[in-house]
């Protein structure tokens, strides 16, 4: 039986095409590690709760200082409280009848408290802003090994709690663990928005 002579052209050819399949084979077996037996069926963060001494203070607050949108708000909720919405999140605010479940609203801030960060495009604009609504805040700035630097503002809601405005989209997140846990929302948001919505006032 006459052996087939496999040409140069060819040779390259089979060569790489068995490449391609070996980085084929090692994205599915990276794939298959990072799969869970029972994934967490999760989308993204929907919105954060806060609790508040006077909701309309904090409407103010979040409208004027931070952007946010008032929303309505389903009637079944037969508490006093409000839905905000802007940037792909949501904030509830929910008025307190128990004063010590809310921070002690001191003059300090402390930046390693517990908080909400917003990624922010124009820091020196957000501190010209918190200037005008005559908001105390502090700045602090953090560079990594490899040079990045971050800017942050830090500053109070109306009822103590916590809130950053950082420059952060430069550091990249490095996953500890595999790549195929992680779920990034693409192109969309939750929960959807309605666009056609005329305000009753109107």
């Amino acid at each position: 039986m006459q052996k087939q002579e496999i040409k140069g052209d060819e040779r390259n050819t089979l060569h790489v095409k068995a490449k391609k399949e070996e980085v084929r084979n090692n994205e599915n077996e990276e794939r298959d590690e990072g799969k869970e037996e029972n994934p967490t069926p999760l989308k993204a963060l929907n919105h954060v709760s806060r609790l508040c001494r006077n909701v309309k203070d904090s409407i103010e607050f979040y409208t004027k200082v931070l952007g946010f949108v008032l929303m309505e708000r389903p009637k079944v909720l037969n508490f006093e409280g409000a839905w905000l919405f802007n940037y792909g999140i949501g904030i509830h605010l929910v008025q307190s009848k128990e004063e010590e479940k809310l921070p002690s609203y001191t003059k300090e801030l402390e930046p390693n408290d517990n908080h909400i960060c917003f990624q922010c495009e124009e820091m020196e604009e957000m501190e010209r802003k918190l200037k005008k609504m005559k908001v105390k805040y502090m700045k602090q700035r953090l560079e990594t090994e490899d040079g990045t630097v971050m800017d942050q503002i830090f500053f109070n809601d109306p009822d103590g709690f916590m809130v950053e405005i950082c420059n952060c989209e430069d550091f990249k997140l490095v996953p500890l663990d595999s790549l195929g846990k992680l779920k990034l929302p693409i192109d969309r948001h939750i929960p959807p928005v309605k666009t056609n919505h005329h305000n009753a006032s109107n």
